[in-house]
């Protein structure tokens, strides 16, 4: 799924299964798309406002989600990269929870990522 053409709330559940699933061998999978800014939320068609107030210009991208993810997978909490993620009884974490304004902020996310989850030799 993360690596075919699928888009929005496929991308997130992709990963948000693969953490589920303590997929740990994916790991370098949700961490190839740690660049990617396909947009996951909000999605056309729906109001913002059902999913509670968010900041002008919030949005939830793949990497976004790849991130939450492999954080879980490694053990941690995406509150420990600094992801305001809010839990959900249906999917780990509610979609419009785990996104951005900036690109300086995702910036600042993934760095806590490389110093909190090292690279393994």
């Amino acid at each position: 799924m993360l690596q075919s053409n699928s888009r929005g709330p496929q991308l997130y559940y992709a990963c948000m299964c693969l953490a589920v699933l303590d997929s740990r061998q994916d790991v370098s999978l949700l961490e190839s798309k740690f660049s990617s800014t396909t947009l996951i939320w909000p999605i056309r068609g729906i109001a913002a406002g059902a999913a509670g107030e968010r900041p002008s210009g919030f949005q939830v991208q793949l990497q976004d989600a790849a991130l939450a993810a492999a954080v879980v997978l490694r053990g941690g909490r995406p509150m420990d990269v600094g992801i305001p993620a809010e839990e959900s009884a249906v999917m780990l974490f509610r979609m419009d929870s785990l996104g951005s304004t900036s690109a300086e902020d995702r910036a600042q996310r993934l760095q806590r990522y490389r110093v909190a989850y090292p690279e393994q030799p």
